[in-house]
């Protein structure tokens, strides 16, 4: 049966996730996916449910079909035109990497895929996939790859041992539904206190949601006694609830348990009033409007993310003209993709089975464009969106102004590292040159090593994975000697430390100096306990820290380098005004473990966090959209770094103008990127600014 009051849902959810991805507000936008999850759930149980009912038996031949036929066609014409948007408009790394999340996305496990790439340090911040979005639908499928086959077993067992009772089968389908629920919600809020990331995308975090929906089919007959003039306030109530959750929940809120069951209680609240009964004055969701948006949701969830992603490559995301020509594009190709591709094939005889050469069914003549020609409608739709892409192109991509390219300079003006050292104000000045000459650029130079690979770069194990037996990876660091303690610099910090080791090596080795690496990814040394999306890295931390200091105590180098990720995040801050009060009471503490067995402790800053060039360096970009401030945290941290730093045996070390000029930051210097993401630095940099770090680190008395 048509439930309008739903397809108005389905528009809430939909309208709510377009305009969260693309003005990033309301600040709960992305609650809507939980609101498809619910419908999904309700709607899918009760056919099911019908079917065995009005047959005796559930046709998983008969589901599946029609699921492939409702989910499929659109799916891989969005995953097919974004994979080839991607091949013509991204760098080479960032299509690779889209490519493979199309075939993960064709699988229906993105969800794991994404999980994976969110709880890897280094990915986490990666750029952002255009089809990352398929992860709910990847949730949805894995959810009815299970969940008819264990109703189908309730069903083969109530009714041996019961007859043909429906009403018992039903009601231990809806036990079963429940238990399941609670166990998933159960699991969802241990997740997301221990592993945020991964509970987001978990199907085992999510499948309470499509549970509560499904115990709302099952139990609708329960709801035929609502009085109907109770349901309109049940409705409103509901719609409410949702509204509150849009703009009340954010990505602050532990999610998706407990604070995803507002929407997800408040949407089945919403079905609740129109299930058994007439729903009437719910006018939000009950018009023409609602109505047809809810028809061609799947249509704009699927293309209004790629479309964001891809028009943002040609245009400033945050401007008028970006969102009106955004929307326009996924209201165009939402429309077209519906009505020639998703709703045709979904009516048409396709997949059907055949009965003497015919189909059982035939549709008429007006929908047989969708039987007859699925493939050239789906051509077309790849051409549609080519063709939008290429005109954004045309109208959208900034004419170079007349200004120097960085790779038009003398060889000789770049400073490098490999060259007989200069005194550090002359390297300084030259630095300073370059880094102005790349904020003007207007080509990219030939860079080394190039963008596409930077994500091949990777730290050595033996620097970065800390201490054993804290961390099963690390290295032994009780068996740790040194010939001579007065000559000796430990590196402590988390990958931000690890990250300036080439630099602190060719700055301090040539000089006899021998520099220990007691550094671990995702663990900055500070006295606190800190959270890290890799459980393993949370709970190797602590000792890990333990291990460093005692190490530090027993080796009595001469210096200690520290660096560390601005922006940690604590695991209780209680008793703290700010972030930055707690960061730098949690240094000055763990320092003053050490500054007994220690001459000096140098604090490198964080180099500011900005843009990552794999995702800003793409066939139609330049330099300049790669150019980034520092954001407004950096000086906050790094002022309450220096006060750390005010004490005997201390220095902090401001490290802005390696990067930066007139809080503007390049993603290149010379023919070397800066970064190989949004926060690490290429070990190629790190080198290049080895004589800054010499007359940094050195400069400084180490006794």
């Amino acid at each position: 049966m048509f439930r309008p009051d739903i397809q108005g849902l389905r528009m809430l959810a939909v309208v709510a996730v377009i305009a969260d991805h693309l003005f990033a507000w309301p600040a709960g936008g992305f609650v809507g996916v939980d609101v498809f999850f619910v419908i999904s759930g309700f709607l899918i149980t009760g056919l099911l449910l019908r079917e065995h009912e009005k047959t005796g038996r559930i046709s998983f031949v008969g589901f599946y079909r029609r699921r492939l036929k409702r989910i499929l066609p659109a799916a891989t014409m969005v995953v097919f035109a974004s994979v080839v948007a991607a091949f013509f408009i991204f760098n080479r790394i960032r299509f690779d990497q889209t490519l493979w999340d199309g075939v993960w996305a064709t699988v229906f496990a993105s969800n794991w895929h994404f999980a994976a790439a969110g709880t890897d340090y280094f990915q986490a911040d990666g750029p952002v996939s255009p089809l990352q979005h398929f992860w709910s639908l990847s949730v949805e499928e894995q959810f009815y790859f299970v969940w008819p086959w264990l109703m189908l077993l309730i069903f083969a067992l109530v009714t041996r041992r019961a007859g043909r009772s429906t009403i018992a089968a039903r009601r231990t389908v809806g036990v079963a539904i429940v238990v399941i629920t609670m166990c998933s919600f159960a699991w969802s809020l241990y997740e997301t206190r221990t592993s945020p990331t991964l509970a987001y995308f978990s199907t085992f975090s999510r499948v309470w949601e499509l549970g509560i929906g499904a115990a709302v089919a099952v139990f609708a007959g329960a709801f035929a006694g609502i009085p109907n003039a109770v349901r309109p306030v049940l409705g409103w109530i509901g719609l409410a609830g949702i509204l509150v959750s849009l703009f009340v929940v954010s990505a602050d809120f532990a999610f998706p348990a407990p604070w995803a069951a507002l929407p997800v209680a408040s949407t089945a609240l919403t079905i609740v009033a129109g299930t058994g009964g007439p729903q009437r004055f719910l006018w939000p969701l009950m018009n023409p409007v609602s109505t047809y948006l809810g028809n061609i949701s799947y249509s704009l969830y699927l293309w209004h993310f790629p479309l964001i992603i891809f028009i943002g490559e040609f245009m400033a995301g945050d401007t008028a003209v970006f969102w009106a020509t955004t929307l326009a594009a996924i209201a165009a190709l939402s429309v077209l993709s519906y009505h020639l591709v998703e709703d045709p094939l979904r009516r048409s005889a396709w997949l059907e089975p055949k009965t003497g050469g015919r189909s059982r069914r035939r549709p008429p003549a007006r929908r047989r464009l969708g039987e007859s020609s699925p493939l050239a409608l789906s051509v077309l739709g790849v051409v549609i969106a080519g063709a939008t892409v290429l005109v954004i192109a045309a109208f959208s991509v900034p004419v170079p102004a007349p200004t120097p390219a960085l790779a038009a300079m003398p060889p000789s003006a770049a400073p490098s590292a490999s060259t007989t050292p200069a005194a550090p104000e002359t390297f300084a000045a030259t630095l300073q040159t370059q880094i102005k000459q790349a904020l003007t650029a207007t080509a990219w130079p030939e860079l080394s090593p190039g963008i596409d690979d930077l994500a091949t770069l990777s730290f050595d194990p033996v620097d970065a994975n800390g201490c054993a037996p804290s961390n099963p990876q690390g290295k032994d660091c009780s068996s740790i000697t040194v010939a001579d303690p007065a000559k000796t610099a430990v590196v402590v910090g988390n990958s931000i430390a690890v990250a300036w080791l080439p630099g602190i090596r060719a700055a301090l080795e040539p000089q006899g100096w021998t520099v220990v690496s007691l550094a671990m990814i995702g663990c900055p040394f500070v006295d606190a306990e800190t959270v890290n999306p890799d459980e393993g890295v949370t709970g190797a931390c602590p000792g890990h820290k333990e291990e460093v200091v005692e190490t530090i105590n027993r080796l009595h180098p001469a210096l200690v380098i520290s660096s560390n990720v601005y922006g940690t995040e604590f695991a209780s801050s209680a008793g703290y005004a700010t972030a930055t009060d707690h960061w730098a009471a949690a240094l000055d503490s763990q320092f003053a473990k050490i500054e007994g067995s220690v001459g000096t402790i140098v604090m490198l800053s964080q180099p500011p966090r900005g843009t990552d060039p794999q995702s800003c360096a793409s066939r139609v970009s330049s330099p300049r959209d790669c150019v980034f401030s520092p954001p407004a945290e950096w000086a906050s941290f790094a002022t309450a770094e220096k006060r750390v730093g005010d004490a005997p045996q201390r220095t902090f070390v401001n490290t802005l103008t390696w990067f930066c000029t007139n809080a503007r930051c390049p993603a290149f210097v010379g023919t070397t990127p800066v970064k190989r993401d949004s926060t690490h630095i290429t070990p190629q940099y790190a080198e290049l600014v080895a004589p800054l770090l010499s007359d940094a680190i050195l400069g400084v008395p180490t006794s």
